[in-house]
């Protein structure tokens, strides 16, 4: 019985890691996005003006 809680218990760390993990990964395309969208939309202002 308590190896079996120790895996749950291993499991569910594991679980929430990875949600941060891909919380994080989202909020740095995110930001990148916000970055890159407004510098390109710049760069073919320039380039077109």
């Amino acid at each position: 019985m308590s190896t079996t809680v120790v895996s749950v218990q291993s499991e569910s760390r594991f679980h929430l890691s990875t949600v941060e993990i891909l919380a994080l990964a989202s909020a740095v395309v995110i930001l990148i996005a916000f970055v890159l969208l407004p510098w390109m939309t710049e760069g073919e202002n320039q380039v077109t003006g």
